[in-house]
């Protein structure tokens, strides 16, 4: 009888490239939108970002998690965590872009930044905000129009 085998693996963070994101921490919601803005451009379909930032603001890795369609992307929760988790994050802040340039949140981006949220306080990697990136500097933040922020 053949005996069963188990790989030993290690998880390695591979850097793919670098973001400019300015001198000091993602503390505004405009800051952190034009990094992404400047990050991705221009584009046809809708991406769904990570960013693991540390105790004080200050990103230290960011993700592409998802790239969908022109007018919906398909995410994972644990997909967003893996990373936050991996690199030791203390928090996300979580971008998706929106092809149309309008940046109101429809219903399922509201209920899917509630359920992210639920799953950062489970896995104790709190979700700071959930940015929609639109264009020309356009963008809805979660954190600052509180009406949807609540669990």
């Amino acid at each position: 009888m053949e005996t069963k085998k188990v790989s030993v693996v290690h998880l390695q963070i591979v850097k793919d490239k670098e973001v400019e994101y300015g001198k000091h921490s993602l503390d505004t919601p405009e800051k952190a939108a034009q990094m992404v803005e400047k990050m991705l451009g221009v584009t046809d379909r809708e991406h769904m970002i990570v960013c693991c930032v540390d105790n004080r603001n200050k990103p230290t890795y960011i993700q592409i998690v998802g790239i969908g369609t022109a007018k919906a992307c398909l995410f994972s929760i644990p997909e967003i965590f893996k990373i936050a988790i991996l690199s030791g994050a203390c928090y996300i802040i979580l971008f998706h872009t929106h092809t149309s340039g309008e940046v109101e949140p429809s219903r399922d981006d509201i209920r899917a930044t509630q359920k992210i949220r639920k799953a950062g306080e489970i896995l104790d990697v709190l979700l700071l905000d959930h940015i929609i990136v639109g264009e020309n500097g356009k963008y809805y933040s979660f954190k600052e129009n509180e009406e949807y922020w609540e669990i």
